[in-house]
């Protein structure tokens, strides 16, 4: 930790320049690394906001090609709700059901933790909200667990994970809080036997 601090309080690193170095790059479409890179700028770009820092120059470059990304991604999306196994290469229907849970979970968990929240209730997320949903709770998905690879286990994970996400995001706002407990003035008091 003191190394890294070192590092970046000397100027070699910084997230601006990580976020730099990261938009150079070209990840392949075709795979969960195009997820991973873009989860890794939303999460810088939604450091910095919730940091209350201004979203200028790298983070302002990240956040566009963010905002660009996900409409692209929409736009690849299936009438079910589910997206290609070739993730952003290609769009349409397969017969490889466990490719399909793969990148909509990569995708979905991606984009329900990056968009505004005006956005989270758009039919084509609830649409996949509802896919992985139905596939978590699918009889064969919950017993056969021990059976799966470690991709497809890996996919399981990142479904619930991005259900997780929208269930904070959209559902637990609204969700009525708890009953504080009364002060203890306000109790009534012990009954003298």
């Amino acid at each position: 930790d003191r190394f890294l601090y070192r590092r970046v309080a000397a100027g070699e690193w910084s997230i601006e320049r990580l976020l730099r170095e990261e938009l150079a790059r070209s990840p392949e479409r075709g795979n969960s690394s195009v997820t991973d890179r873009l989860m890794g700028l939303s999460y810088g770009v939604d450091r910095q906001i919730k940091r209350g820092l201004p979203v200028e120059d790298e983070f302002l470059t990240a956040q566009q090609h963010i905002a660009e990304y996900q409409e692209f991604a929409l736009g690849l999306q299936n009438p079910d709700g589910t997206w290609h196994p070739q993730f952003f290469a290609r769009r349409g229907a397969s017969r490889d059901t466990d490719g399909l849970l793969c990148s909509t979970s990569h995708i979905l968990e991606w984009l329900v933790f990056s968009l505004p929240e005006d956005r989270l209730e758009d039919a084509r997320v609830v649409r996949s909200v509802g896919y992985l949903a139905q596939r978590l709770g699918n009889q064969r998905t919950r017993w056969s667990v021990t059976s799966k690879t470690p991709q497809d286990i890996r996919a399981l994970m990142h479904s619930a994970h991005a259900l997780r996400i929208y269930d904070r995001r959209v559902f637990q706002p609204a969700d009525p809080k708890e009953p504080e407990a009364k002060p203890e003035s306000e109790m009534p008091e012990k009954l003298a036997y």
